[in-house]
């Protein structure tokens, strides 16, 4: 049997001012994939600057099953119960950000530049080619990736690079059950 407790879904998070889009960007994504869409900067910084303490208590969650497991309770249930505790909610946090350049009230850099303390992966849409734009972004630390909206294979690249940043394992819940568990477990 095999567990991937530290590699796991959650949501992703899209952000742009046209509703149109939003709406278009949600109906080619996998449908498996638990999308949350934003039409008002405001909302999406709010919404992702209340989930640092709610990964902070699931990571301590993780930390206990690791405890009472090297206390010798069986693991696997320890596993089971968590996952039936939680009922769902650790799929609802925010894995991925997808934010338009582009906003009347205020850029994606900017919102990006806001969420301190999240600890989620980034990524830059935007309608404009500007190369400088998405490296600048890179060298600051605000996004992972740049996915221009003009690119006749938007759908192709954007579902990519959000899979690619879903398959990446949460570094701190990596490393707790790296540091636990053998290779062979």
């Amino acid at each position: 049997m095999s567990f991937a407790l530290h590699h796991r879904p959650a949501s992703v998070v899209f952000l742009d001012d046209d509703a149109d889009y939003l709406e278009m960007l949600a109906e080619v994504m996998p449908a498996h994939w638990h999308v949350q869409l934003f039409l008002s900067p405001v909302a999406c910084i709010g919404h992702l600057m209340r989930e640092p303490a709610l990964w902070e208590a699931d990571g301590w969650r993780q930390q206990e099953i690791v405890t009472r497991w090297q206390a010798g309770a069986p693991l696997i249930p320890l596993i089971l119960q968590y996952w039936q505790d939680d009922k769902g909610q650790r799929f609802a946090l925010t894995r991925v950000c997808v934010v338009d350049y582009a906003m009347p009230a205020m850029s994606g850099l900017q919102v990006l530049s806001e969420l301190t303390g999240w600890t989620g992966s980034r990524i830059l849409l935007t309608g404009r080619v500007e190369e400088q734009l998405a490296v600048s972004a890179f060298n600051r630390g605000l996004i992972e990736r740049f996915v221009p909206k003009q690119a006749a294979d938007i759908r192709l690249r954007l579902t990519g690079a959000i899979q690619e940043l879903l398959d990446t394992p949460d570094a701190r819940h990596q490393q707790t059950w790296r540091a636990t568990l053998s290779r062979q477990q």
